[in-house]
């Protein structure tokens, strides 16, 4: 009997013990040849019709890949507006709520900080009352007329002097604190100011901010 170098079916060179029978070990179990793809691997022929039929499947049997999440949309930052006559102080309150969080405008006097509040249209004012121009006290009653949304924007009155508290109570939202500024007690008001504004303007509108 003429002995055989490689196997009958698959073509793979057989082992001194496997050229009588002519067929190599693999061949003889699954009675099927195998086949190397173009990695060098070898797998069987029913290995080989499904990874055909996966290539040759239409695009529209493929599984769609995962939809990307969807970016958070960042939030406002609260935008105030500091009305003070002292520089000094406009620069250390302004980088005291910066580090908080907030979005800072200042002005120097009542009619710098009626022509931004206007402009700007920020979520609090802070406001001295005794300044050149326009005091504190003006600068309320001139917005008290207006009739653009910024009649309602909260106010929080900064003095020397605890009996102005007395001249602000007509205005809808407002807060008063003494000087020297405590900054806690600021931050505090600050932000019970912006909740109760929040809670008047979803009870009027029933919308939230974006």
């Amino acid at each position: 009997m003429r002995r055989v170098l490689a196997c009958i079916m698959c073509g793979n060179m057989l082992e001194e013990e496997d050229r009588d029978i002519g067929t190599c070990p693999r061949c003889r179990v699954s009675k099927e040849p195998a086949r190397e793809d173009s990695s060098g691997d070898v797998f069987a022929p029913a290995n080989l019709k499904k990874k055909k039929a996966a290539a040759s499947a239409p695009l529209s049997e493929m599984p769609a890949p995962p939809a990307p999440s969807a970016a958070p949309v960042p939030s406002r930052k609260p935008r105030i507006l500091i009305i003070d006559d002292e520089p000094i102080l406009l620069k250390f309150l302004g980088k005291r709520l910066e580090s908080q969080g907030y979005d800072i405008l200042t002005a120097l006097d009542g009619q710098e900080g009626f022509e931004k509040t206007l402009k700007e249209r920020p979520d609090l004012i802070i406001s001295d009352v005794m300044m050149p121009r326009m005091t504190g006290y003006d600068l309320l009653h001139k917005l008290q007329k207006q009739t653009d949304g910024t009649e309602h924007i909260p106010i929080l009155i900064m003095s020397a002097k605890g009996a102005m508290k007395e001249f602000f109570g007509d205005w809808e939202i407002h807060e008063f604190i003494t000087k020297p500024i405590d900054p806690v007690e600021l931050i505090a008001k600050i932000k019970d100011l912006l909740a109760t504004a929040e809670k008047v303007r979803l009870r009027k509108t029933g919308k939230k901010k974006p």
